[in-house]
């Protein structure tokens, strides 16, 4: 198929000038986990997507995978989300989109995970529409997917990171010269987690039976080997051996659930632990913590769970790893931590369990760091990327 002409290129975007609203077709592999767990994409969908249509974008959302329940939210809010149900291995999710697209004549495609950016960039190519790559991880793709996407590094007119760290991975992964590529940080909802009261997180504790004055630490983040949560039930030891009555809330379900259940018993902390499942009340589960953990092993990108405990005024304690570097001050809005190291890790929780003035000051200049991480920041500097794809170079890029 031909690729379109440079005249017709520079129409469409004339177009874009005379119309006013920018058009932004949304393709990503997946809304969130099955059994409608979600995970950190989800959150970004759900925050993002409507403020960029309340700030005047015109969106249109496509995910390959099947429905996602929590896809109701975005159809309430008037947004039209298109759902491909096609499983992971499906070939078919390649092309798919694509008459939703054509019909939707966006100005500009926003891509996000793997199989978006393959097939998204193919289908741009083609219709002369510009590519925003957006990158929410830092994992390292196999030799062979990672040379198929470097193939097609000239046709990405941006690529987007979620931290400093995530956008230089993303630009060495990807082969996307550092001079296409910007750091734009997730925004949040955040009246949900400034305006919680303490009788939520009361309410919490009542349910799970924990006493008012326990001592509560907490991890948030699906049970997966990649978030180390066994590596914080390899603490919890040293921790109770200070703090006896010292309670650690795992919140949130995934494939290392029975393990960790057995870690916990082979540790003889099984009493101190407690297993919620996924919970959709974060805002309130937060309240009933003290402090939050993110011992993640793997180089999280972001780190959205450590963000909305820093909202709820909760100090964070987290392995140094990838993005939470842009989140976390050591020492003056939480703790960042050697990966692997337990000793430092117990110790750091440990200290503001027992202090609470320091617990308080460093939740407090946390909840004010987190203050900065709006919405509209990020809607703002989005549509910027935006608008100068848009009304980059008339001329069609080359494969």
């Amino acid at each position: 198929m031909q690729c379109m002409s440079s005249a017709e290129v520079n129409e469409r975007r004339r177009g874009f000038d005379s119309e006013g609203a920018l058009r932004v077709f949304l393709l990503a592999d997946h809304f969130g986990h099955d059994e409608g767990r979600v995970h950190g994409g989800t959150t970004y969908f759900l925050n993002a997507i409507p403020a960029m249509a309340q700030s005047g974008l015109e969106v249109s959302v496509c995910f390959m995978h099947a429905r996602h329940p929590r896809a109701d939210l975005l159809e309430a809010a008037g947004l039209p989300v298109h759902f491909l149900g096609c499983t992971k291995w499906d070939p078919r999710a390649l092309w798919r989109f694509e008459p939703i697209a054509r019909a939707f004549r966006p100005h500009v495609l926003h891509l996000h995970s793997f199989k978006s950016h393959f097939a998204g960039r193919r289908w741009a190519r083609r219709n002369g529409t510009p590519v925003v790559v957006h990158v929410h991880d830092q994992h390292l793709l196999p030799l062979p997917l990672r040379m198929l996407l470097r193939a097609q590094a000239g046709t990405t007119d941006a690529l987007v990171g979620v931290t400093r760290a995530a956008t230089e991975f993303a630009s060495w992964n990807y082969g996307i010269d550092l001079a296409r590529c910007h750091t734009v940080l997730h925004g949040l909802k955040q009246e949900l987690f400034l305006n919680a009261s303490p009788e939520c997180g009361a309410d919490v504790r009542a349910e799970f039976g924990i006493a008012a004055d326990a001592p509560v630490l907490g991890v948030v983040a699906r049970l997966a080997e990649s978030k180390g949560h066994d590596q914080l039930l390899r603490a919890m030891p040293e921790i109770l051996r200070r703090i006896p009555d010292a309670v650690l809330m795992v919140v949130g379900d995934g494939p290392t659930a029975p393990g960790l259940r057995s870690l916990a018993a082979r540790l003889g902390i099984g009493r101190h632990v407690l297993f919620t499942g996924q919970r959709s009340d974060i805002s309130a589960i937060n309240q009933a913590l003290d402090v939050s953990v993110m011992p993640s092993t793997c180089s999280e990108a972001f780190g959205l769970t450590a963000l909305e405990a820093m909202l709820s005024g909760r100090p964070v304690v987290a392995f140094d790893s990838g993005g939470v570097r842009d989140l976390i001050e050591d020492g003056t809005t939480g703790f960042l931590v050697e990966r692997f190291d337990l000793a430092t890790l117990a110790r750091r929780v440990r200290e503001l369990l027992i202090d609470a003035d320091r617990r308080s000051a460093i939740g407090a200049a946390a909840r004010a760091r987190a203050r900065t991480f709006t919405l509209e920041r990020h809607v703002a500097q989005m549509t910027e990327i935006f608008r100068a794809v848009v009304h980059g170079s008339g001329a069609v890029r080359e494969a």
